[in-house]
């Protein structure tokens, strides 16, 4: 009965290991589909591809945009130019009235840099 309880404690114990395991891979899939959707993924994307340039817009907010373009640069960019733009937007409602929405954006402009950021020491 010994040999029979180790055995299948070995089986489970195999079995644990491997869904945590596949729950791991899961898990690092889907935190590497959310990096892509970000700036600095799509900035470490055009990194890999061999692009000399990388742009960025976002629409200006408030508290500011230093994490985002750190991460941008973090991937082997560095920020060259910024621009500012306004796009203005006239709309009008079913019973005439007409409102004018203003949008303000940042274009960031980024050069490649010489250095690989994967061979970067992280401290």
């Amino acid at each position: 009965m010994d040999e029979r309880a180790s055995g299948a404690a070995a089986r489970m114990q195999h079995l644990a290991k491997r869904t945590l395991d596949v729950a791991q891979a899961g898990l690092a899939k889907i935190e590497s589909k959310r990096f892509e959707r970000t700036p600095a993924g799509r900035a470490h994307e055009a990194y890999l591809r061999g692009d000399t340039v990388f742009q960025y817009r976002e629409q200006v907010k408030p508290d500011g945009h230093g994490e985002v373009l750190s991460s941008i640069e973090a991937e082997g960019w560095t920020l060259q130019d910024t621009q500012f733009t306004t796009e203005a937007k006239q709309t009008t409602d079913t019973e005439g009235n007409s409102e004018s929405l203003t949008t303000n954006h940042a274009v960031y402009l980024f050069r490649r840099t010489e250095t690989d950021p994967s061979s970067q020491d992280p401290t």
